[in-house]
C-alpha cells in the first residue's frame, strides 16, 4: 500500500541494517511525503546521519522524531547520545534525564548518563593533576571506548613528555 509510511520505514531500517544508506534515506524520506508526522522515519534519519558522523543533521531529525512523540524513552535517548558526540553535555544530560523519567529501566540511558559523569570527574581531577600520567591513561582509555576524539592519548602523552 503506497500509503502505509510504516512499510517505508520497515524497508528503511532494513536497508540500515544492511548499511545501504542511500535507499535508507528514499525509504524514510518517502515515509514522510505520506505522513511528515512519521516518528518512526525521522529516528530512521537521525540513526543514518549519526552512523555517518553527521552529528547536526542527526540532532535535527531525531529533535523532530522527539517534538513528534516526546513520550518515548528511546527517542530521548538516541537525542542525549547525539548531543553527548557534540559535547553539549548538559543538554545530553537533560535528553537522558528525560528518557529515565518515561522509562527508569532504560539502561542505554543510564550507561551514557554514567559516561558523561565519568567524564566530567576525569576532567576534574585533570585540571587538579594536570602532569599525572595515570589521568591521562585513564582518559584515553575511556575515549577510545567511546571512539571520541581518539587522538586524546597521543596528545596527552605529547604533553605529559614536553
Amino acid at each position: 500500500d503506497p500509503t502505509f509510511p510504516y512499510a517505508y520505514t520497515l524497508a528503511g531500517h532494513e536497508y540500515v541494517s544492511n548499511e545501504d544508506f542511500d535507499k535508507a534515506v528514499a525509504c524514510f524520506r518517502q515515509a514522510l511525503r505520506v505522513d511528515p508526522r512519521h516518528y518512526n522515519a525521522w529516528c530512521g534519519l537521525g540513526t543514518i546521519y549519526f552512523k555517518q558522523e553527521k552529528l547536526a543533521v542527526a540532532d535535527y531529525h531525531f529533535g523532530r522524531a522527539v517534538a513528534i512523540n516526546p513520550h518515548s524513552s528511546l527517542l530521548h535517548c538516541f537525542r542525549g547520545v547525539v548531543l553527548h558526540a557534540l559535547t553539549k553535555d548538559d543538554d545530553a544530560l537533560a535528553a537522558l534525564d528525560t528518557a529515565l523519567a518515561l522509562n527508569a529501566t532504560n539502561l542505554v540511558a543510564r550507561y551514557h548518563k554514567a559516561d558523561i559523569f565519568a567524564l566530567v570527574e576525569l576532567h576534574r581531577v585533570e585540571a587538579a593533576a594536570p602532569k599525572d600520567y595515570t589521568v591521562h591513561f585513564t582518559l584515553g582509555s575511556v575515549y577510545t571506548k567511546l571512539v571520541r576524539e581518539p587522538c586524546l592519548m597521543f596528545v596527552s602523552l605529547l604533553y605529559l613528555t614536553s
